[in-house]
C-alpha cells in the first residue's frame, strides 16, 4: 500500500474506503501474491524472484507438484482468502463500521 502511495501513510479512513470499495479486485491479486510467495518458499525467502543467474541445480521430487495437484492448491487459497475476507469484514461489523463508512 505505502508503494502505491508513493511512501505516503494514508490514514485508516483512506484504507477502509479503498478496501471497502475494492474487495473484489483485492481478492485476485492477493490470491496471485500467495501462489507465488508458495513458490519461493515464503516470504521470508532471500532468493529474488527478478535474478536472472544462471546455475545448475536438481529439481526435487519432494518440493514440485503437478499440474492438478496445483489446482488444487489455488482453490484452496481462493477459499481461504474469502473466509479472511469473511472475517474482515465481521470484525468491522463488530465494531461497528458499515461498508462503505468509516470510523
Amino acid at each position: 500500500m505505502r508503494f502505491v502511495a508513493a511512501n505516503l501513510h494514508p490514514d485508516h479512513d483512506t484504507i477502509t474506503t479503498f478496501w471497502n470499495g475494492n474487495i473484489s479486485a483485492i481478492e485476485a491479486p492477493f490470491l496471485h501474491m500467495l501462489e507465488l510467495a508458495s513458490r519461493w518458499d515464503g516470504c521470508g525467502s532471500t532468493r529474488s524472484p527478478i535474478d536472472g543467474t544462471k546455475i545448475d541445480a536438481n529439481a526435487s521430487k519432494y518440493r514440485s507438484i503437478q499440474y492438478d495437484r496445483a489446482k488444487d492448491l489455488g482453490e484452496k487459497l481462493a477459499i481461504d482468502i474469502a473466509t479472511l475476507m469473511e472475517r474482515a469484514e465481521r470484525a468491522d461489523a463488530d465494531r461497528g463500521v458499515s461498508p462503505g463508512v468509516t470510523g
